[in-house]
């Protein structure tokens, strides 16, 4: 088994397959040289390229199918699913407190805050 390298064979398989369903090696636990920013990078990857395009199909298969036999007026949506930047939200929601670009209410919006 040495010999034959049966463990590099499964390796290269396993991340063939991962690549071909647009899967980032950190959503399926891989970790060997990861950090928190390619995690949070692979999550945004995999909701973008991969979740985002199934939802749509989905969306309008139920849209045009199913909702279009109870009446024109029914609209069946998701919620959005991408992962936001938080450290981004919060620096912009600061930001235009301080400036008085946002008011208190839109800043707190932001960080997600009642």
């Amino acid at each position: 088994m040495k010999d034959l390298d049966m463990v590099n064979g499964r390796v290269f398989i396993r991340d063939s397959v991962m690549e071909h369903f647009g899967m980032p090696r950190e959503i399926m636990g891989i970790t060997q040289n990861s950090n928190r920013a390619t995690a949070d990078a692979a999550q945004y990857i995999y909701a973008t390229n991969v979740l985002m395009p199934r939802l749509r199909n989905r969306q309008d298969a139920i849209n045009l199918q199913l909702l279009s036999a109870y009446g024109d007026d029914l609209l069946w949506e998701y919620d959005d699913i991408i992962p936001k930047d938080r450290e981004y939200e919060k620096a912009t929601a600061f930001e235009g407190w301080n400036t008085g670009l946002l008011t208190k209410n839109e800043a707190r919006e932001k960080i997600d805050m009642e």
